[in-house]
């Protein structure tokens, strides 16, 4: 049983609070926007949960408004997997993590961030999009992908290819490992057992079906859709 909770932005709702008791969940999967800063949203999270979870999992990826700082992204990141083995957690950034029995059966949650790559309505629309975002888009002004180097469209574009690619192939190692097919030196994901299953968790949409036909934000410019 998952609890899945994301973009509770509580730098703007800070009298958000986590239910009392919680509900009733296995592993929980945090799939990012909790609090501008990654180190404030772990935080943020543990004093929310306060131990109430016990030994359960806690699974969390990184939204956008997590890399908002003065710290290049992947600085950033390195500290918060730190913090969040610190505080007993899971910071997934192209990674997997397997949970269950050692014998088999388990689950095998394979995390990423996944960029857009912009293309929401198609990849001219996608052309666009991306200019639209290099002008409008708040992730440019408040990332950094290295000192003195902004984040940009195009470095979204890049890292979601990467993070694609990693789902996709950590996915099919898991399937021909599940099968029982031998497990061979270089998998990306080396603990499957035969009868694992998989569960993505992403910040960004993986597809249109994710977002609402009604949502408002089909009425803005063309960038804005494909930015979620």
């Amino acid at each position: 049983r998952f609890w899945i909770m994301s973009d509770m932005v509580v730098d703007r709702h800070p009298e958000f609070r986590l239910p009392d008791p919680l509900p009733e969940f296995d592993v929980l999967l945090v799939a990012g926007g909790v609090a501008i800063g990654l180190e404030a949203a772990l935080r943020w999270l543990a004093q929310a949960l306060d131990g109430r979870q016990g030994d359960r999992p806690v699974l969390m990826v990184a939204g956008s408004t997590e890399l908002w700082s003065g710290t290049p992204m992947v600085e950033a990141v390195a500290r918060g997997r730190e913090l969040a083995r610190e505080l007993g957690f899971h910071l997934l950034a192209d990674e997997a993590v397997r949970l269950g029995p050692p014998t088999g059966d388990g689950i095998v949650v394979v995390g990423a961030t996944l960029w857009t790559d912009w293309c929401l309505e198609g990849r001219f629309e996608g052309r666009l999009a991306r200019a639209g975002a290099r002008h409008s888009w708040a992730d440019c002004r408040r990332i950094l992908l290295r000192r003195g180097r902004p984040w940009s469209p195009l470095d979204a574009l890049g890292a979601h290819a990467r993070s694609r690619g990693y789902i996709e192939d950590a996915l099919a190692g898991i399937v021909c490992r599940s099968l029982g097919f031998a497990r061979v030196p270089s998998t990306l994901v080396p603990d499957v057992r035969p009868g694992d299953r998989a569960v993505v968790l992403t910040h960004f949409a993986p597809s249109r079906r994710s977002l609402p036909e009604k949502w408002p934000g089909w009425l803005g410019e063309a960038w804005l859709a494909a930015s979620h």
